[in-house]
């Protein structure tokens, strides 16, 4: 597994890899065990000032709540309440994306770690710059295979599997 953190880790550092996908279709346990090492390897190492974590698709829904698609007002709120921001103030998405926005690009260099992403999630909308948007901007994102990084996003500029030993 040191060869995947390290594999991530160089990416992380790497100026012009600003959205890094992570995926693994062996079990939720080794791919969270992945993002805990890596929080905490980052936080060790200094290389973000902020590191903040939301889960994208939420776990133990009920069969009849169950949904394709992300909770964008609970992703910002994950986020926000991370940052310190207050978005219940603010009444539309677009505002709390604005605010999310503004406040993340406060932060000179940041990780945004977005777990369990099942499907396309549109960055701008939740209010995560990247890009030239934010250059000390970095997202990390976390599926379970690699079809759902490389169709349904952004493609992310660099893709790993936390499947092999």
């Amino acid at each position: 597994m040191s060869t995947i953190l390290d594999e991530i880790m160089t990416a992380l550092r790497q100026p012009d890899i600003m959205i890094l996908g992570v995926y693994g279709s062996t079990s939720n346990a080794r791919k969270d065990e992945v993002v805990k090492r890596i929080t905490r390897r980052v936080e060790r190492d200094g290389v973000f000032d902020v590191i903040v974590m939301a889960t994208v698709m939420e776990k133990n829904m009920g069969s009849s709540r169950r949904s394709k698609s992300p909770d964008v007002r609970r992703i910002q709120e994950e986020l926000g309440n991370k940052l310190g921001l207050q978005l219940q103030d603010k009444t539309t998405l677009k505002e709390r994306a604005s605010c999310l926005f503004d406040g993340i690009k406060m932060k000179a260099k940041i990780l945004i770690i977005l777990d369990d992403v099942r499907g396309g999630i549109n960055l701008a909308e939740i209010g995560i710059p990247f890009g030239n948007d934010h250059n000390g901007c970095k997202i990390l994102l976390v599926a379970k295979n690699q079809e759902v990084l490389s169709n349904q996003m952004n493609a992310p500029q660099k893709i790993i599997s936390v499947s092999r030993s």
